[in-house]
């Protein structure tokens, strides 16, 4: 479903938006080369290092897949010696710079499924593409799967690192481009020579480092050494106690229900403001900062229509749920660009408040 196009208001929010960051509008088509080094990076292969300082916003990539794969959402993906042999005929077809490029992902000498897994972004949104302007096409879904899963291969996305601390954030949008494009930003200032680094678990849920672990040792094969894993680094311990107050406070979030009484309101209050705090000092920037003001704009939205006892005034409630839905837009812009389907629900978040 295409983004609708904005209105003239909306418009003016976007710009005043970019205003208050500071920022320049999003620059379309930016070439690696603008802003990135590879380079070989101790204890994990190659990866990119800044340029240049890059600014907090900055859209750093932006790339269609060289691969394009759909498989079944249950997770049955085996082939047979025939449709191995399409694979192998159809990756041949690839330029030979692409090839090598494909040949040298990690891990080296596994099957094309396991290389797949340790190196694709997942594609939300282009389950439905059946033509490709770009790239090849490997169809792998069964018949009957009603949710197919599409998944990408890049020539340049494919190599940045992991950090569950990342300095940039990779989205797919499926509204850029005539298929989609994944894009990369820069989450916060980066400096000359500083690698550049994305979260691989897009999903992060505040879990702790032995959860962390377990799961890129499964699905990527490495062990990660940021500085909240690395647990000679100052900083673990502290991250560690963070992250478990954060599962605390998201338990105690689940349990309100629909129509929670003026006590749950207030605890649901208190428990966003927390979690809040928690999260900008774990340097979880997105999406997380991102949902946490998203919830807090919707709490102030339900508060403020309540007819019983209220846990703030309605001009106070009303205030703090449009700054919440207005820092929620702050970071849909500076993380995935303007053109976003996370734009476009916080317009309709500040436009519902107001």
């Amino acid at each position: 479903m295409p983004l609708r196009e904005f209105t003239s208001h909306e418009k003016w929010v976007i710009n005043d938006t970019y205003n208050r960051l500071q920022l320049l509008p999003t620059v379309r088509n930016p070439t690696p080369e603008a802003y990135l080094d590879s380079a070989d990076v101790p204890g994990k292969g190659r990866g990119y290092l800044a340029r240049k300082k890059i600014t907090r916003g900055t859209r750093i990539l932006e790339e269609s897949p060289f691969l394009w794969v759909r498989r079944s959402s249950n997770g049955n993906n085996s082939v047979d010696k025939k449709e191995a042999a399409v694979i192998t005929r159809r990756l041949k077809r690839l330029p030979n710079d692409i090839k090598t490029l494909f040949s040298d992902l990690s891990p080296a000498g596994t099957d094309f499924f396991q290389r797949l897994e340790r190196n694709a972004f997942e594609l939300s949104g282009a389950e439905h593409l059946t033509t490709f302007a770009t790239g090849i096409f490997l169809d792998f879904s069964k018949a009957g799967d009603l949710q197919p899963e599409t998944s990408g291969i890049f020539q340049y996305a494919s190599l940045f690192n992991h950090s569950c601390i990342p300095n940039a954030h990779f989205t797919w949008n499926p509204y850029i481009g005539l298929d989609g494009r994944l894009t990369v930003h820069a989450i916060r200032d980066i400096a000359l020579g500083d690698e550049v680094v994305v979260n691989y678990r897009t999903s992060d849920s505040y879990e702790g480092r032995a959860a962390r672990m377990r799961e890129l040792r499964n699905d990527y094969g490495f062990d990660c050494t940021c500085p909240i894993c690395d647990t000679q680094s100052p900083i673990a311990a502290q991250s560690e106690q963070n992250r478990r107050s954060m599962r605390k406070i998201v338990k105690e979030l689940e349990r309100g229900g629909e129509n929670p009484t003026f006590k749950q309101r207030q605890a649901e209050l208190t428990g966003l403001r927390l979690l809040l705090d928690a999260a900008k000092m774990e340097q979880m920037v997105f999406p997380q900062q991102a949902d946490i003001y998203g919830d807090l704009a919707e709490w102030c939205a339900r508060e403020g229509a309540q007819t019983g006892p209220i846990v703030m005034g309605r001009e106070e409630s009303h205030k703090l749920g449009l700054e919440a839905a207005r820092e929620k837009l702050q970071l849909e812009i500076l993380c995935t660009g303007e053109r976003s389907s996370g734009v476009e629900e916080s317009l309709d978040l500040i436009a519902r408040i107001s």
